[in-house]
């Protein structure tokens, strides 16, 4: 018993937290390069107060680089905040959709460098609906370029 207590005790004095790889975050942000255009700096700054003014920040963790937050909101201010976004040119921004399963979280951010932003819309949300986020969605793929994947795919089976 005392060898069981003096392991979780060591589990929880190791632990990345208690060295401050990982912990809370308590203010909704996202990380970008340090060198930014006046411009480039104008449009962070709107998206900051976005954040802050128009989406409901619920929770927010980090480990080591990466930072996950969790966001409420309707699906007009999540499409909003995802323009912001992609229009400041600064991350690459993807876009997934997943069934998060707690109604009041609309979104969640993931990011491991300041160059791009994974944005996880909870599709799960029964006031959200598909259309709301069609601008967000990838482009159909044509017959055209679906062929050539199609034979690739077709002869690595053969391989």
């Amino acid at each position: 018993m005392k060898t069981q207590f003096l392991s979780v005790l060591l589990m929880l004095v190791f632990s990345a937290a208690a060295f401050g790889w990982g912990g809370e975050v308590t203010t909704p942000s996202i990380g970008c390069r340090a060198d930014l255009a006046e411009e480039q700096k104008k449009k962070l700054e709107r998206i900051f107060d976005y954040m802050q003014d128009d989406l409901k920040f619920i929770k927010g963790m980090f480990v080591n680089e990466y930072t996950q937050q969790q966001f409420g909101g309707s699906s007009a201010q999540v499409a909003h905040f995802i323009d912001l976004l992609k229009g400041a040119g600064l991350w690459k921004v993807q876009v997934g959709f997943h069934d998060l399963g707690n109604q009041n979280v609309a979104f969640n951010t993931g990011q491991t460098s300041p160059d791009s932003v994974s944005i996880t819309v909870n599709s799960g949300r029964e006031d959200f609906l598909l259309k709301d986020f069609a601008r967000h969605l990838p482009a159909p793929e044509t017959a055209k370029d679906a062929v050539p994947k199609l034979l690739d795919i077709f002869g690595k089976m053969r391989d």
